[in-house]
């Protein structure tokens, strides 16, 4: 795989501090992971939310990601308590998603708890 397994993210996490190393928690992977059957998406958030420095925030409707937030599957409100309040927040949209649908996806976030404001 192209990304490491949870326990595999643990040894590598394990190799410095967390003031040294940490990792982007990507909302599509963790989400199209779980719907293949690999590992459960609120695994990485338990196990590794301390050392998340950023995240890549977008919907996904089966295997198929980087929908406007709030267009798909993704459990947003079990998420948003994880990320720590220094990580940088990214939203990750193809180019299908409309101003509209874009727009809404960040009212939908702040919403949620995902991102503080506008």
């Amino acid at each position: 795989m192209e990304f490491p397994s949870p326990d595999e993210l643990e040894i590598l996490l394990n190799l410095a501090g967390p003031d040294r190393i940490g990792f982007i928690y990507d909302v599509g992977h963790a989400q199209t992971l779980d719907h293949l059957g690999f590992y459960p998406h609120e695994e990485w958030l338990k196990r590794f939310s301390s050392r998340i420095v950023g995240t890549h925030l977008h919907d996904v409707i089966g295997i198929t990601d980087h929908l406007a937030s709030g267009l798909g599957e993704v459990d947003f409100d079990m998420i948003a308590p994880y990320l720590p309040e220094d990580a940088f927040r990214t939203c990750e949209f193809q180019t299908f998603n409309t101003p509209e649908q874009v727009k809404a996806s960040l009212k939908f976030l702040v919403e949620h708890g995902c991102i503080k404001s506008l």
